[in-house]
């Protein structure tokens, strides 16, 4: 069974700042990448990206943070 979640309105980053490792995040620029840690700060999670633009992207780690995302998913 796989889980939305919600990271819009007024409660959106108190979401963002519970997604659990191993959920999928879409960004802006059409990327896609694995949650591989999440400091709770509310601020940034650290993604693996799984796609990218550019390709060389794939399977490196970055900092995103929460205006990035625009969808989140297990």
């Amino acid at each position: 069974m796989s889980t939305t979640y919600n990271l819009n309105g007024q409660d959106g980053i108190q979401v963002f700042n519970e997604l659990p490792e191993g959920v999928t995040v879409t960004l802006t620029d059409g990327s896609v990448g694995t949650i591989v840690h999440n400091p709770q700060n509310g601020g940034f999670i650290q993604v693996k990206y799984t796609s990218h633009p550019n390709a060389a992207q794939v399977g490196e780690e970055e900092f995103i943070f929460f205006n990035q995302v625009t969808k989140a998913e297990s």
